[in-house]
């Protein structure tokens, strides 16, 4: 080995080395955090609070050792991978440290401990997000892309229990035991603890872009189309959706009183305009094949919807439809409509 491949590796290992203490520091600090919140433990909590510093200026460090890594031996190749991913590893850390502070804010801040079942919930997602964090770290410091993916497999897994802590939050809420400042406390932790999860799920995407130069793989969407019956506009819309936009997600159709059977009107309708309706047969929301928890985005063709029926992780977007015109106006809504939605959603680069 010639002295400046001994000089470009002694630089590597020291970042690798920092790396890997900023991981730890973290990793406590998100412990620390739960525990606090949980046994009300002021002075950890306060701890916690001090020790957002520390990290903060890891996190520096790394980063000033990163772009001197780049100015002094113009890397390329697996190197130029391993400090792009790095730079956005600390990125990810700090904020994790910044999650934990806020937690730990919270702790000083509730006037009572957590009702039982939300402290429950929490101390799961506390235990979850800590094993997550550790292991998109190990995986990374290893190097060791199929780690990843596994772990990246068990964060995408876990999205779906924040709803079911929202409601556990939100009866607590509906007691009127808890004072409003608690309750949004409480409501913060979760969040703050949930995006642990999310951060672990992105070290798990640099550890497999500096390992392989495999790239995230775009986005993808479920979107439920809704109206009343359920037996044109929405079943134009999810196929017309699948249609031209199939690599881009899921399409469902349903509606607040499905009708019995489609419009007599929609094979015509189809068939001028090359869609795939032949089996199409009005639902309700309960017959998706699917929880609504696991449908992002909801479209409502017709104002049977308020945003306080759906899920606390989905949005609904309303399109007006036309009073006049039937089929073929409705129609137009939704190929000028959806097109900008798909954009917005996943950029120029879709269909």
């Amino acid at each position: 080995m010639t002295h400046y491949e001994e000089r470009l590796e002694r630089d590597l290992n020291n970042i690798r080395r920092l790396a890997e203490e900023l991981g730890d520091m973290t990793g406590k600090a998100v412990r620390d955090a739960r525990t606090a919140l949980l046994e009300r433990d002021h002075q950890l909590a306060s701890m916690t609070v001090v020790g957002d510093e520390p990290i903060n200026r890891a996190a520096r460090e790394i980063d000033r050792l990163c772009h001197l890594f780049v100015a002094r031996h113009l890397p390329s190749a697996g190197n130029l991978r391993f400090i792009s991913s790095m730079l956005r590893l600390t990125l990810g850390l700090e904020r994790i440290g910044d999650y934990a502070s806020s937690i730990a804010r919270n702790a000083l801040h509730l006037k009572d401990g957590l009702p039982s079942r939300v402290a429950a919930d929490f101390e799961m997602m506390g235990t979850q997000s800590s094993t997550f964090l550790h292991q998109a770290m190990e995986s990374f410091n290893l190097r060791n892309p199929e780690m990843a993916k596994e772990v990246q497999a068990l964060c995408g897994d876990y999205k779906n229990t924040y709803h079911k802590v929202f409601e556990d939050l939100v009866k607590v809420g509906d007691k009127g035991s808890r004072e409003i400042r608690d309750l949004l406390a409480m409501m913060s932790s979760f969040n703050r603890m949930e995006r642990v999860i999310a951060q672990a799920k992105n070290i798990c995407e640099e550890t497999i872009f500096a390992a392989t130069g495999e790239v995230k793989r775009q986005k993808t969407f479920k979107i439920l189309f809704v109206d009343e019956k359920a037996a044109d506009v929405s079943l134009i819309a999810a196929s017309f959706a699948r249609k031209n936009f199939a690599d881009c997600g899921s399409f469902f159709s349903a509606g607040t009183a499905p009708a019995k059977k489609v419009n007599p009107e929609l094979a015509a309708f189809a068939e001028a305009h090359g869609l795939d309706l032949s089996t199409a047969t009005p639902m309700g929301l309960s017959d998706l094949g699917v929880e609504l928890e696991e449908i992002p985005i909801v479209v409502a063709l017709a104002p049977v919807m308020e945003p306080s029926q759906i899920p606390f992780r989905s949005v609904l977007l309303n399109w007006e439809m036309p009073e006049k015109g039937g089929l073929e106006a409705a129609f137009k809504v939704i190929a000028h409509e959806l097109p900008e939605l798909m954009e917005t959603l996943r950029g120029d680069n879709i269909g």
